[in-house]
């Protein structure tokens, strides 16, 4: 890392904690020094590590509890003592105790103890859970719906929101001939921009965290590998801060030469993370190799090299720029009072159109992203701060830079900036959906926790990897279930209804901070929207319950009559009998009226299509079954943007 004579200034328009370190003086940051509030793009909750990275995975936990309650304090209004002291006790392992199977189904949309399946019926000998039928009485009771009618009209129908087959419908999306990219509205940018420009962003890193296996302390002004020339601290995240840089070898109009203006991501020096970095790296390669440049909806990698620190390595991965995350949104919604107005029902659904175009581009090569929020999807046009500063490097280091202020803006926007409204970051925890062969096999290591058989599927019962941030997590990634690219879709459902009201659709944390518990109140939760899992699921934990009764001591990696063994985690929900095993929390979760509950932002015809929207997303337990991104661009939701 060398000091440069390259001046960097300051943002006039922000205020630092302590701005007598931030110079051009290239002194180094030190642990003492570094609480300096970041207002631009940040990750301010942390990823979800998955299994294989086991080590981390707690601690992350307690980060990422950590960081939302920072990120929204008011929302945590609930006091956990009301599900701490509930009839379901904690045991040792930190889970309920088994309430048993006494107990009525309720009016609520949680199944409290009644046996909806056949004990003694048996599961087939190759389970499949399209290939089962589920309790038709059972969910014609809760549902209030007739027997006979499809288990997806009484999902879509339960809490008095229709099926989009009757009140919205799929309509085709359209492809802009010569790209893969479905067409996609860009109306709301000028608004878009408006927000983005106002927005102050005051959530800030861990002050402690710049010591051993921490943050990289740096200062504005210094060069890293002999090149970037670091400007200002853009945003940070669990495990790394992001600095907009200047490439110093920049030189117009030479055609092989990268971006003048660069995001340069410094990684923590914390051995355990250099595996998940590396990954990261390698499928960044292979997404871009396999995506057009100007279509693509993903960080464009540019650069990777290391570097040392006071305390360690720090890997550092230079990437384009993007813009402020959607916390940008959401912040102002929830200034904001009253119905939503006709720009910013607009803006959101041309939000959700952009970050579905981007995960069918995912899904077309097979990729799952397993970490959509509003923190990683960033918008493809910059800050009119960020330009601002920008500028004034070139103007205060003419001498030294090969380009002028006028051609700052040309050379800084994201390929997509015309066609797209926001594009996706963060790929630490990304899975390639293919089985393992020559030309994705180095793209593989590293993610032997995401085991593949069969293309487009991650085999989740050899390993019941746990993926996604806790408020975004689908309902196969606790049960254990397998996942494939529809998993991202359930999250793009939760990240809608947060959009328009500015609260989580569901936040667990709310009722308590102990993992097991927080689980199974997630599941519960789940459950006031889909309602009860179906016996397809259920009737496994039946079936199979010698197996979970003796898996703590020796879990096999394939059952006596050869098929692989049940979904990891049912016997944490589900008692012998197939019940859901903590009747008392169908009280506490009632079911729920996403149409009345958008009503209070929305007038009754545009609540009633964009809770159809949502619970289309989620739409069912088995991600095989819900909507793939590129259908639920030809949501009649959304089809009504312009």
């Amino acid at each position: 890392m060398l000091k440069t004579s390259y001046i960097t200034m300051e943002d006039p328009n922000e205020t630092y904690k302590n701005c007598d370190s931030w110079c051009s003086s290239g002194e180094e940051l030190t642990s003492n020094n570094t609480s300096i509030s970041s207002q631009t793009q940040t990750q301010p909750s942390a990823k979800r590590l998955s299994q294989g990275r086991a080590s981390t995975r707690q601690v992350n936990e307690q980060n990422i509890r950590t960081a939302v309650f920072k990120r929204r304090p008011d929302r945590c209004k609930q006091s956990t003592a009301a599900l701490e002291n509930s009839s379901c006790s904690a045991t040792e392992n930190n889970s309920f105790t088994d309430c048993g199977a006494a107990g009525e189904v309720t009016n609520g949309g949680v199944q409290s103890g009644k046996n909806h399946v056949d004990p003694a019926g048996e599961a087939p000998a190759c389970y499949s859970l399209a290939s089962l039928k589920p309790n038709e009485a059972a969910y014609a009771e809760l549902f209030g719906g007739k027997v006979g009618h499809s288990v997806h009209e009484r999902v879509m129908s339960y809490g008095s929101v229709l099926s989009f087959s009757d009140v919205a419908g799929f309509q085709p999306s359209k492809i802009d001939d010569g790209t893969r990219s479905p067409i996609v509205r860009t109306s709301s940018l000028p608004f878009f921009r408006s927000i983005l420009d106002k927005w102050k962003n005051t959530y800030n890193e861990d002050s402690n965290a710049y010591s051993e296996k921490g943050y990289f302390a740096t200062t504005p002004g210094k060069m890293l590998n002999s090149r970037y020339v670091l400007i200002k601290k853009l945003g940070w995240g669990a495990f790394s801060t992001v600095w907009l840089a200047y490439d110093s070898k920049f030189k117009s109009g030479e055609e092989n030469s990268s971006h003048p203006f660069l995001a340069v991501k410094i990684a923590k020096c914390d051995p355990s993370l250099e595996k998940g970095i590396l990954y990261e790296i390698r499928l960044l390669k292979y997404v871009n190799e396999r995506l057009g440049a100007t279509t693509n909806q993903t960080t464009k990698l540019v650069d990777e090299f290391d570097i040392k620190g006071d305390f360690g390595k720090h890997k550092c991965v230079v990437m384009g720029l993007s813009g402020s995350n959607l916390l940008s949104i959401i912040d102002h919604v929830r200034a904001s009072k009253g119905h939503r107005t006709a720009e910013e029902i607009t803006l959101i659904k041309e939000v959700l159109q952009s970050t579905l175009s981007a995960l069918s581009q995912l899904a077309d090569i097979n990729v799952l992203h397993t970490d959509i929020k509003p923190e990683n999807v960033l918008s493809t046009n910059l800050d009119a701060r960020i330009v601002s500063l920008m500028k004034k490097f070139v103007s205060c280091n003419s001498g030294k830079c090969d380009i002028s202020e006028e051609d700052v803006v040309p050379y800084v926007q994201h390929p997509c900036s015309k066609t797209h409204l926001v594009a996706l970051a963060d790929f630490g925890l990304s899975a390639i959906l293919e089985p393992e062969a020559e030309d994705v096999q180095d793209e593989l290591i590293g993610r032997k926790e995401f085991p593949v058989d069969q293309r487009g599927v991650v085999s989740n019962w050899k390993t019941g990897s746990l993926i996604q941030t806790r408020e975004y997590r689908s309902p196969e990634v606790l049960l254990g279930l397998n996942f494939n690219c529809q998993t991202d879709v359930w999250s793009v459902g939760c990240m809608a209804y947060e959009l328009l009201t500015g609260d989580f659709l569901m936040d667990p944390k709310h009722y308590t901070q102990t993992e097991g518990k927080m689980n199974v109140v997630h599941l519960a939760m789940m459950m006031q929207l889909l309602g009860p899992v179906p016996n397809d699921i259920t009737v496994l934990r039946i079936h199979y319950d010698t197996y979970y009764r003796d898996k703590a001591r020796t879990p096999p990696t394939v059952l006596a009559d050869g098929v692989p063994p049940p979904p990891a985690y049912l016997h944490k929900y589900f008692n012998s009998k197939g019940a859901f095993a903590y009747p008392s929390l169908s009280e506490k979760f009632p079911k729920r009226d996403l149409q009345k509950e958008l009503c209070n932002v929305l007038e009754e015809k545009e609540a009633t299509l964009a809770a159809d929207f949502i619970m289309s997303c989620l739409h069912s337990y088995d991600p095989s079954l819900r909507p793939t991104a590129a259908e639920l661009l030809g949501h009649k939701w959304l089809s009504g943007t312009a």
